[in-house]
């Protein structure tokens, strides 16, 4: 693919963000971008409170009072990174999220009020 292709990839990908889901344009821009994974989960109810049932973290540093939804896009973990799949972070072969990996790499996307 050649820079001008790329380019034009990216800007469709970013003019897709002005309809349809931020967490669907997110992972596509990222996928444009080269990093893609299937390894994801879907946070119930995809809210702050959803993602503190989930994973305990400082609520005051990430200001969490200021998130308005919250949707894990993916995980990429240092072994994948690791094994030769850092050229496209395309990982086909698990479709969870590991809570344990703690060297991995995640993508949330937590859209903040005005």
């Amino acid at each position: 693919m050649n820079d001008t292709s790329l380019k034009a990839q990216i800007q469709t990908a970013l003019n897709g963000f002005n309809t349809g889901s931020l967490s669907e344009n997110a992972r596509h821009l990222l996928g444009v971008l080269g990093y893609a994974s299937n390894r994801t989960l879907h946070i119930k109810p995809n809210t702050a409170e959803g993602f503190l049932a989930r994973w305990h973290i400082n609520s005051e540093k990430a200001l969490l009072a200021e998130w308005d939804t919250c949707d894990f896009l993916f995980q990429l973990t240092e072994e994948e990174i690791a094994s030769g799949e850092a050229a496209s972070f395309a990982v086909a072969s698990h479709a969870e999220v590991d809570a344990a990996i703690y060297r991995s790499y995640s993508a949330v996307e937590p859209p903040l009020d005005p």
